[in-house]
């Protein structure tokens, strides 16, 4: 059963990171209170324990996410808010930005900075964000990418591969990231998209409750999932004799340009178009 619902409040970030999964930038969609309220219950309902509100760069929408974890707090579930410390210019603003969150109840803060995330300014506004909040009783979590852990999929496929090293499409036999079959978070975005990866959708909000859509058996006849959890990428090109040349940096590459080949015979399942560079 899954345990953490991850929101993508909103597409739109302060930075384009070449490694996002998200293909996050200046323009995106972005959740509604009432879509907020809507994706919370469904995790109740499903039993969900944790609620991560990230995006794109949720802080953009700071009304939306305090909407969100006060919700979450209301319905017993942990709530943890991703950002990349935009907003810290200085620990007094920091402080500011984080107060009338961690009054709500207990709050968890997860900073993404790293070189991909900008300069030594986002460098700093993390650090200071992450100051601030170990002052207010919040340990951070801080994340940082390098290149031997980026996983090439999403921004990552198109401008990031040609630092890493390459194997044949044979050699990805498993999804080494996510337990496609018994996942144990999930990730709903704006549009309704439910993403056991990013970009690979059980469905949408709408087509049913939480716990039909990640039903295992449901999930092993889904066309794209099944194929994946069984033996990897290669066993998805082999469902659709799919031939993609050359070599691929990890199972991610090869999987996402096999998702790329395959999207517009399953748009209901391989989307939204954004998560695939398209807008």
């Amino acid at each position: 059963m899954i345990s953490a619902l991850h929101l993508l409040i909103t597409y739109q970030c302060t930075r384009e990171c070449p490694h996002c999964f998200a293909w996050a930038g200046p323009v995106g969609p972005t959740m509604t209170a009432e879509q907020v309220t809507e994706f919370i219950e469904a995790a109740v309902a499903a039993g969900v324990e944790k609620i991560a509100f990230e995006g794109g760069e949720p802080f953009l929408y700071y009304p939306i996410l305090a909407h969100g974890v006060r919700l979450a707090q209301e319905r017993g579930l942990g709530a943890t808010a991703v950002t990349n410390g935009f907003w810290a210019v200085s620990e007094r603003d920091a402080r500011r930005w984080l107060a009338p969150l961690a009054e709500l109840g207990p709050l968890g803060l997860a900073i993404s900075t790293d070189d991909y995330h900008g300069g030594s300014e986002e460098a700093r506004r993390a650090d200071v964000a992450g100051h601030a909040a170990r002052q207010m009783g919040i340990e951070p979590m801080i994340f940082r990418t390098s290149i031997e852990n980026v996983m090439f999929r999403g921004r990552a496929a198109h401008q990031l591969t040609d630092s890493a090293t390459r194997s044949a499409p044979a050699e990805f036999t498993t999804c080494p990231h996510e337990s496609l079959l018994e996942p144990d978070r999930i990730h709903m975005d704006a549009e309704g998209f439910l993403h056991l990866c990013q970009g690979l959708c059980p469905g949408r909000s709408g087509d049913g409750n939480l716990r039909d859509l990640l039903d295992r058996k449901n999930l092993e006849r889904h066309p794209i999932v099944g194929p994946l959890a069984s033996g990897g990428p290669a066993a998805l090109l082999d469902a659709f004799d799919l031939s993609l040349t050359g070599t691929y940096a990890d199972a991610c590459h090869l999987c996402y340009r096999g998702r790329e080949a395959l999207r517009p015979h399953f748009p209901e399942y391989l989307g939204p178009d954004r998560v695939y560079g398209v807008f």
